[in-house]
């Protein structure tokens, strides 16, 4: 078996330390799309369980409201998560490409490349 060369490299890796302001608005971010995803399930899942618990609805009413929940926080990942993404363009000055901007990189693209819409047209 043969050991793994012990060399030290040529050049030390110097790595930057994380800033703490990326760390807190990671775990920021987190908690926001843990709140998405739980709470839509707690307040429509919860709610149709307590009924279900106090005889007033069938246990396929929790089921379905559970799904319903599910989608609901799905939505609202993707509904915020579009408005986030359109936040930092608009704070970084990222602007969409103009169609004539498109036409040109297509036109000009490697052969190699194909563009999403293209599957759809052929």
């Amino acid at each position: 078996m043969e050991k793994h060369n012990q060399e030290e490299p040529k050049e030390p890796i110097d790595i930057p330390p994380m800033k703490l302001s990326y760390l807190l608005k990671g775990f920021a971010l987190s908690a926001m799309i843990s709140g998405y995803i739980i709470g839509p399930l707690l307040v429509i899942g919860g709610g149709t369980w307590w009924l279900y618990k106090n005889n007033y609805v069938d246990k396929i009413v929790v089921i379905i409201s559970v799904l319903i929940a599910f989608a609901f926080s799905n939505w609202l990942i993707i509904v915020q998560s579009k408005k986030m993404l359109k936040k930092f363009n608009n704070k970084m000055g990222i602007k969409d490409p103009s169609r004539e901007q498109v036409k040109e990189w297509k036109k000009n693209r490697p052969e190699s490349y194909q563009f999403d819409d293209e599957e759809e047209e052929n």
